[in-house]
Order: structure tokens, then C-alpha cells, then sequence
């Protein structure tokens, strides 16, 4: 490869040119750990939502220094005038280019207006020379077990029943549960398995809850002003938190039976006697609503703060400068 690749490359993103980056590129080696054909196709998918917005190159490119991995490396950003941005290392060695990666800690040069991120990674599971130990085996075997099990689950099912089944794959539910989170975001699989056991464990929670939820729904009614209802609900946002995917049907009082969701599966799980926990989810999903809703972000408030997280409850408080003694009280940042 001639010494002048590394600019040809810089030039072929920057023009976002997939067709000439395929002819720049090697085919026989990796990039980012990835075969070069997905390295291209996740870059194509990040060029495709500037095409989608109406932006079809960047605009300027930036030098700057890695922080990170490659700690000291000289990184590029590439930027475009909407805010759109790549950062990348390319690496050279004797004049050839051997890896083309994403930096994720690059330090620039000069200050940079930098708002849509289209930086991206790649699971280690997705990795070429990826081999797999025994715990991930297992793993995978689990999430298969699993599945094929859920497809043969009487419908509808006793909630005792569905605990039950749930209760044989402690070892499936106590490995995930002990993961960092950065272990389970760095594998597919492992990713895959979590929003598995999130899916089962929000179900079988109705059932631990019993008790509990009776003296929770008793201090919701004894909370009479907006003061103490956000109050009840910050004590209890965990609950909401391990359940706020869980799609509550509003007559589940009439028939005591809602969805468990297992993937493709969906199964009908009697829940009666345990309708006063559902209550308590949805006094909890109302609560969270209303205050939404009351604290919306105003058009000022977007302009300032661009990156603003929809739905962020907190952080709508403390744009309105609303409730700030009982967020600090309750909630970390």
C-alpha cells in the first residue's frame, strides 16, 4: 500500500464514499477486531442517517490525541457543520495502514461543536479471533433453554406456576444479576441474556411484591399533595424502574391475567389474587406520566440543552428548578 493511504481513507469517510473505502481497505485484515466487510456495513449504517437528514459529506476534519486505548496516538475528527461526527485512529505500520478504529476519547486541538455522535463499537462476541469459554457456553445454552421452554408453557399459567419455572435457572439469573454493566454491554450474548432475565424477572416480581405492594398502595393514598406523591414515588422508583417495560393492560381487573413476553413468545399469566400489585405498577407509570407532562421541557429549555434525554423525569425538575430538596435527596447523579 503507498504511504498516501491514510489520506485517501480520511478523504473516502469524509466524502462518504463506502464503495471506495471497499477498494482502500484490505480484505484480509481485520478492523476494529471485525472482518472488513461488518466494519463497512456498521459505517455505512452511521453514513446512511446523515444522507437520511440531507447532509451527504462532512464538512471538515480535526486532529487531536487519544486518552484512551491507544493512549498518545494521534486521532482524527471528522465533522460536518450540522454537528454530525466520526472520531477515528488509523494506524500505520512501514507505510501500510493495519487498523482502522473508533476512538471513543480523543482530545482536539482546538474547541469543537460536536453533537451527533455516530461513533460506534462492535461486541467482542463479534470479534474474528472471538473463542468462547465454558460461562459463555453455558450461557448461550441457558438463554436456548429458555426459549424453547417458554414456547411450551401452559397458556394461561398460575403465577405461582411461572415463578416456579422461573425459580430452575438460578444459576442463569444469579450469573447475569452479578455482571457489571460494562461486561454485559461489551457481548452480545451476554446483552441478549439480560434483557432475557429482565423480560422473566418483571413477571415473577408480581409475586414477591405481594405483601409489600399493600403497604405501599396504603402510603400512595395517605400522599395527598404533589409534594408527597413525588415524594412516594422517588422511594419507590425502583420498583418502578424494574417493571417500567411491563405493558399493564387497564382491565387486567376483570379477567386477572396479563402478558409475560419471552422474546417471540407471549403467554397469559393468571395473576389472581396478586391485582394489587399491578395496581401499585400502575399508580406508579401515572404518577410518572403526570409529572412529565406538568414538566415538560419548554422551547428554551430544548435550545439550551440539545442533548436533553426524553422522558428524563429529573431532569425536567431541575429545569423548572421544581422539587430540587427532594431530587437531591433522592436521587444520585
Amino acid at each position: 500500500m503507498k504511504t498516501n493511504l491514510k489520506s485517501q481513507i480520511i478523504q473516502a469517510i469524509k466524502a462518504l464514499d463506502i464503495e471506495q473505502l471497499d477498494v482502500l481497505l484490505d480484505d484480509d485484515k481485520t478492523y476494529m477486531e471485525v472482518s472488513k466487510t461488518q466494519f463497512l456495513d456498521k459505517l455505512k449504517e452511521k453514513f446512511e442517517i446523515m444522507k437520511e437528514a440531507g447532509h451527504h459529506s462532512f464538512d471538515d476534519v480535526f486532529f487531536g490525541v487519544c486518552q484512551g486505548c491507544q493512549k498518545g496516538c494521534e486521532g482524527i475528527t471528522i465533522l460536518s457543520d450540522a454537528g454530525y461526527y466520526l472520531e477515528i485512529l488509523i494506524k500505520e505500520e512501514e507505510g501500510t495502514v493495519v487498523d482502522v478504529r473508533i476512538c471513543y476519547d480523543l482530545v482536539n486541538f482546538v474547541p469543537l461543536e460536536k453533537t451527533i455522535d455516530l461513533r460506534f463499537e462492535f461486541p467482542i462476541d463479534d470479534w474474528v479471533n472471538f473463542v468462547s469459554h465454558e460461562r459463555y457456553r453455558r450461557i448461550e445454552q441457558e438463554c436456548k433453554t429458555i426459549i424453547e421452554e417458554a414456547s411450551l408453557l401452559a397458556s394461561p399459567i398460575k403465577l405461582e406456576d411461572y415463578v416456579a419455572w422461573y425459580t430452575r435457572f438460578n444459576w442463569f439469573r444469579d450469573t447475569i444479576s452479578s455482571m457489571d454493566w460494562m461486561e454485559i454491554m461489551d457481548f452480545r450474548l451476554y446483552a441478549y441474556a439480560f434483557l432475557l432475565l429482565e423480560d422473566i424477572k418483571s413477571v415473577a416480581a408480581i409475586k414477591t411484591m405481594g405483601l409489600e405492594a399493600i403497604d405501599i398502595l396504603i402510603d400512595y393514598h395517605e400522599a395527598k399533595t404533589e409534594r408527597d406523591q413525588l415524594i412516594w414515588f422517588f422511594e419507590n422508583i425502583e420498583d418502578f424502574q424494574r417493571v417500567s417495560s411491563m405493558v399493564i393492560p387497564k382491565d387486567f381487573d376483570s379477567h386477572s391475567c396479563i402478558q409475560a413476553q419471552i422474546k417471540n413468545h407471549t403467554i397469559l399469566v393468571d395473576i389472581s389474587g396478586y391485582e394489587h400489585v399491578l395496581e401499585y405498577f400502575q399508580k406508579m407509570d401515572s404518577i410518572h406520566h403526570y409529572f412529565l407532562d406538568k414538566y415538560q421541557p419548554l422551547p428554551e429549555h430544548l435550545k439550551q440543552n440539545p442533548k436533553l434525554r426524553i422522558k428524563d423525569l429529573i431532569a425536567y425538575l431541575r429545569l423548572h428548578n421544581a422539587h430540587l430538596d427532594i431530587v437531591e435527596r433522592y436521587c444520585e447523579e
